[in-house]
């Protein structure tokens, strides 16, 4: 993501007693830019030519907001779920990660959690899944909360249903954001959406 901010020189700080840099730090949008370009040049006009002028960073947007980061995670492992990759879908997963199924039973670290995932795909030919919720919140620095709920539906069950889950994910420095803990269940057969 590019942002941009105003900078005045030295000289005009006396005229305003705050910080030298008293930009703060936007997206880069046209309204952004034309207001930083407006300032400028005012500036410059009131104070002389340098006096002030406009600073230009890229920065990594999913640093700025982890729910960006945590979404790509979210989506990228539910696409090789449905796609039945299991080396690429366990790889969104701490080593201890935990996992609770519709039917209740737990599983903890990847060795396990594979071969419940492994055993649940292979029910499930021609999977189809939608994701028509999703809420992600953050409750801080190096942990998000996601709710998805949605459709599910394969050529082995008569009906689509719902589906919903909540996962944790927690953040590490060297492996980034990675699936903590996953439960997933069904919701109630009578809330079930015709085929």
């Amino acid at each position: 993501m590019q942002q941009v901010r105003v900078c005045r020189g030295a000289r005009v700080k006396h005229f305003h007693q705050d910080v030298l840099v008293y930009g703060e730090w936007v997206e880069a949008t046209q309204d952004a830019l034309e207001h930083c370009h407006t300032t400028e040049a005012l500036g410059n006009e009131l104070f002389g030519p340098g006096s002030h002028w406009i600073e230009h960073r890229q920065v990594d947007a999913e640093r700025m907001l982890p729910e960006l980061a945590v979404q790509r995670v979210i989506d990228q492992s539910l696409q090789a779920w449905i796609g039945g990759d299991m080396d690429l879908h366990m790889r969104y997963f701490t080593p201890g990660a935990t996992l609770v199924t519709p039917m209740g039973s737990c599983h903890r670290g990847r060795v396990d959690l594979r071969a419940a995932f492994q055993a649940e795909r292979a029910t499930m030919p021609g999977l189809r899944m939608v994701v028509e919720e999703r809420q992600i919140g953050h409750p801080g620095p190096h942990t998000c909360i996601v709710t998805m709920e949605g459709t599910i539906a394969h050529s082995g069950m008569p009906h689509v249903e719902r589906w919903a889950s909540t996962q944790t994910l927690v953040f590490d420095a060297e492996a980034g954001w990675r699936i903590a803990s996953h439960q997933v269940h069904h919701v109630r057969r009578d809330a079930a959406v015709p085929a």
